[in-house]
């Protein structure tokens, strides 16, 4: 299947900010695909020093994940 021909997006004689990209009324999704780039939504793992071990980071992992799993790209709180 061919996807249909879209108008762009940018403008080439048009300068955009990073600010500019969260005022357009395009999905993000769209905008990247514009720019050649793709997202990918992975976690990462960072590494712990072991004498340096938080009792609450347990806890703060947690509070992300489920944060993180809620928030839509195109949502006022992404922006």
């Amino acid at each position: 299947m061919t996807e249909r021909h879209r108008p762009p997006i940018l403008k080439p004689n048009e300068f955009y900010t990073f600010g500019s990209y969260f005022q357009m009324k395009f999905a993000p999704a769209d905008i990247l695909r514009e720019l050649g780039v793709t997202l990918i939504k992975a976690t990462i793992n960072l590494p712990v020093a072991a004498s340096e071990l938080l009792t609450r980071l347990l806890d703060l992992h947690q509070r992300l994940e489920e944060a993180i799993a809620r928030v839509s790209l195109t949502s006022e709180a992404a922006r």
